[in-house]
């Protein structure tokens, strides 16, 4: 998977015919003229493929004939773990293409260490059948992206977008290997982003119904950015980082990742700390359905604020904000009873989408 493969086909003076390279399903993935001309095509998954010869229907017998496939440049092996560097520019058609393998399943951090010149860079990440499944950018390295999948092979396509060379390096971490350290509770570490691009992943454990305080600062003139993930890889929240804690209520127990991603433009060395302190959620204030209420958001509590309400029969639920002050931005999760999100808002304009239906029972908002 992976490899460029070089297809060369040619038949003798005055006869015709084609090409085709068909994959294991019988998909068409390249075809041309059988001219003596070459090829070059990216396959995508490991496996068996027939390279078929047509002979055109004008053509005399005893046609004399050529074709030849080989791997003109195979996929590069990354390490996870291990940084590792390359050059996009015109002689590469400004792609590279890595191969790795997870021994098991867990979640994969892609972490950009170096993008120059302010280019865009994307990659795209193909299981062992080809089929895409992730997708992102390399350029917001504080947003790295995050994606859980099971053990097995994979490919990377990096693609990059500019008229000058691109400097590139990145690496793929393995954020459920043994080499993530363990956050405790209640304790502030202090460390160093060595190239001060790196993601910093710490895992910790919390329980439901609990609130984590985090509270994260970097070097003057330095930036990061953090994100919370549960034990399935999803966001649970993020931010720039601050030196004022942050408020984060949690809905299950169970294994959670922080990511600390040290910013592009930073220098070297920049250090940093961090601490987690768990604190009892406040229990839900009631909200009466078909009754506004209004919802004062401090920075005391990271501008969050849990209201609840109940429905006594199954029914179709609209929740509407009407206004917030000062233009801030603002939206909202519904959540079942055991804590998991049912609706959420893309802002406080309103709903977007249909309105959830919701059976009988209570909900955090």
């Amino acid at each position: 998977a992976g490899d460029m493969l070089a297809v060369t086909a040619g038949v003798d003076g005055g006869a015709s015919a084609n090409w085709r390279l068909l994959d294991a399903s019988g998909q068409v993935l390249s075809s041309g003229s059988a001219d003596g001309s070459t090829t070059n095509l990216r396959v995508w998954a490991s496996g068996t493929y027939l390279l078929v010869l047509d002979g055109d229907l004008s053509n005399g017998p005893g046609v004399n004939y050529t074709v030849d496939a080989a791997v003109a440049q195979p996929a590069k092996r990354l390490v996870i773990d291990t940084g590792t560097s390359t050059t996009l520019d015109s002689s590469n058609d400004y792609t590279a293409v890595y191969a790795f393998t997870l021994d098991q399943a867990g979640s994969v951090l892609l972490d950009a260490l170096l993008v120059n010149g302010g280019a865009y860079v994307s990659y795209q990440i193909r299981d062992a059948q080809g089929s895409s499944i992730a997708s992102g950018s390399l350029n917001d390295t504080q947003w790295d992206s995050s994606h859980a999948l099971p053990a097995g092979d994979y490919t990377i396509e990096i693609l990059g977008y500019a008229s000058n060379p691109i400097d590139l390096a990145f690496r793929v971490l393995n954020a459920d290997g043994p080499g993530v350290p363990q956050l405790a509770l209640d304790t502030r570490v202090d460390d160093v982003l060595q190239t001060g691009h790196e993601a910093q992943i710490y895992r910790l454990t919390a329980d439901a119904g609990t609130t984590l305080l985090i509270t994260i600062g970097v070097d003057a003139g330095a930036n990061a950015n953090w994100r919370l993930l549960d034990a399935n890889g999803n966001l649970v929240d993020s931010s720039s980082v601050p030196a004022s804690a942050y408020h984060v209520p949690l809905w299950s127990t169970g294994s959670y990742l922080l990511i600390i991603d040290g910013d592009l433009a930073n220098p070297s060395n920049v250090g940093y700390f961090v601490s987690v302190a768990s604190l009892a959620t406040p229990a839900p204030v009631t909200l009466a359905v078909n009754t506004g209420a209004i919802v004062e958001l401090s920075q005391d509590a990271s501008y969050k604020a849990i209201y609840g309400f109940s429905l006594s029969n199954d029914g179709t639920v609209l929740p509407v904000m009407q206004s917030a002050t000062h233009g801030e931005y603002v939206r909202y999760t519904v959540r079942d009873a055991q804590g998991n999100p049912v609706f959420a808002s893309a802002s406080a304009a309103g709903l977007s989408g249909a309105p959830p239906m919701f059976g009988a029972g209570g909900f955090p908002v």
